[in-house]
């Protein structure tokens, strides 16, 4: 607490809490000894470790800091003087304590408040995790501005404005301070805490294809199921991601709208590795939702990648697998989850589908190859829009073979965690977006725009529990953000039809 610096607030500081003197060099190492003494005892109590208090004004704490620690001996002065304090405690409970003892830091980060403050910082970092710590534990806060006297003043409040968006949307006040500690002892377990104030910065969600209608609809209903999350939403040309995705995200939600080319592997690869990095330096939280739901579906004609694969069939399918296996280590290990957005234009054996498979349309072959570079189902041998339509259709059964074969890979993973993969089928949509844009006028206009999305929007009303074939976005979104949140549900490996 802090009444101010003026005269009157200065003698009601010293009346209420009086005045502090130096400890003593045999004080010191009375405490010293007490520290060890205690670590001996929580040791002979069958306990596994101890954690040293060096955070929010205690003893530790103000012998770091150069604020309070104003001595001119060998525990004071420098900034490794001023750390002598710890290095002496540990390695007195190192000597009375069993070998696997585990002794762990926590530690203020409300002193740096400057380049200066973060040097010196890391330097008593260095000092003692030399002793062989076991780990460090980062609390306090950015936004408290260097000030460790526990000040009432509202600071927080009138700060926020200042600080980057980044520093905003993670809510952690500290994050500054812990991306350094890190980078510089990146072999020490590191840890922090009381700085979240919610749970924005906690957890992330991406979707990929979020430009269109279903894709804006899943960024919606994202944003709502958590508020207090990061969104990262995926378009092809970030510069322009349409005004349906941009209608569909509140202000005040805490997002970013990013390129991502999934028919380019090289983009993609650039996206993951970017995106693993600021997960890495904990700029943003593990990713909670992954959120597949990109599509190209080629009416009328072909067009090829640079790597001459068909755009359907790297869009629609290699570019998801790609991304997945590159964002794995980024995902939360605990409720994270893989969600494809799959289709039911794959089975011949869906009534309104079979008309697009003819007999040899139905069986593929051993290999996706011919499906891959465009040589099957080609407009020359069908050229009505059927053979547009099986092609997407193969893309999204690879899809679906892919989320089977992600969660075989999950089950094996030595490292244990809940991590799962689930396929939705989002039903029948009006298709308001780009992945009919190189139909004739009749598909884009008169079905879908009009006749697809009256039937939808009377459909879903009067069975608003169960779904239809035709479906709504909004319907369909519900659907997708309801799999990839499912907590009381740990299934993986499913397809639902639900």
């Amino acid at each position: 607490m802090d009444f101010g610096t003026a005269f009157l607030p200065r003698l009601l500081n010293r009346v209420v809490f009086g005045t502090p003197r130096a400890m003593s060099t045999g004080e010191i190492q009375t405490t010293i000894w007490q520290f060890a003494d205690a670590a001996r005892k929580i040791a002979t109590a069958g306990f596994a470790g101890v954690e040293l208090h060096g955070a929010h004004g205690y003893l530790l704490a103000q012998f770091l800091s150069s604020r309070s620690n104003v001595r001119t001996d060998a525990y004071g002065g420098e900034a490794h003087n001023r750390a002598r304090i710890v290095v002496e405690i540990i390695r007195a409970i190192r000597e009375v304590v069993p070998s696997g003892f585990c002794i762990g830091l926590k530690l203020n980060s409300v002193d740096v408040g400057s380049a200066a403050a973060m040097t010196e910082r890391l330097e008593q970092f260095q000092v003692i995790t030399e002793e062989n710590i076991d780990f460090l534990e980062i609390s306090g806060g950015s936004f408290e501005d260097g000030d460790p006297t526990f000040s009432t003043e509202p600071t927080a409040e009138a700060n926020v404005k200042h600080k980057g968006a980044s520093t905003i949307a993670r809510e952690a006040f500290f994050i500054e301070f812990a991306e350094a500690t890190r980078a510089r002892f990146p072999h020490v377990p590191l840890m922090v805490t009381g700085g979240f104030r919610s749970r924005r910065g906690m957890e992330a969600a991406i979707a990929a294809g979020a430009g269109g209608g279903l894709g804006s609809a899943i960024a919606t209903h994202l944003s709502a199921d958590l508020p207090n999350s990061h969104g990262i939403y995926t378009v092809r040309n970030a510069s322009r991601p349409g005004a349906v995705l941009q209608d569909a995200l509140q202000p005040q939600s805490s997002y970013e709208i990013l390129s991502l080319d999934l028919a380019r592997p090289s983009s993609v690869r650039q996206f993951a590795a970017a995106l693993n990095k600021r997960i890495a330096s904990l700029e943003i939280p593990r990713i909670r939702a992954l959120v597949l739901n990109a599509e190209v579906l080629e009416f009328e004609g072909q067009t090829w990648t640079d790597d001459n694969l068909t755009q359907t069939f790297a869009s629609s399918y290699l570019g998801h697998w790609l991304l997945s296996l590159l964002l794995l280590e980024s995902m939360d290990r605990e409720c994270g989850r893989v969600v494809i957005v799959g289709s039911s234009a794959y089975s011949p054996h869906v009534p309104m589908i079979s008309r697009h498979f003819p007999g040899d349309k139905t069986i593929i072959g051993e290999s996706t190859d011919a499906i891959a570079k465009g040589s099957w189902s080609t407009n020359v041998e069908d050229p009505s829009y059927h053979s547009g339509f099986r092609r997407c259709g193969a893309a999204k059964l690879c899809l679906a073979m892919m989320m089977i074969e992600l969660q075989e890979r999950l089950h094996g993973d030595p490292v244990p965690g809940k991590l799962t993969t689930v396929g939705v089928d989002p039903g029948s949509l009006p298709m308001s977006t780009g992945l009919v844009r190189n139909s004739n006028w009749f598909v884009r206009i008169i079905l879908h725009k009009v006749i697809i999305a009256t039937l939808a929007r009377i459909m879903v009303p009067l069975r608003p529990s169960c779904n239809n074939s035709l479906r709504t976005p909004e319907k369909s979104a519900r659907d997708v953000v309801g799999a990839a949140l499912a907590e009381k549900w740990h299934f993986g490996g499913l397809y639902l039809h639900v």
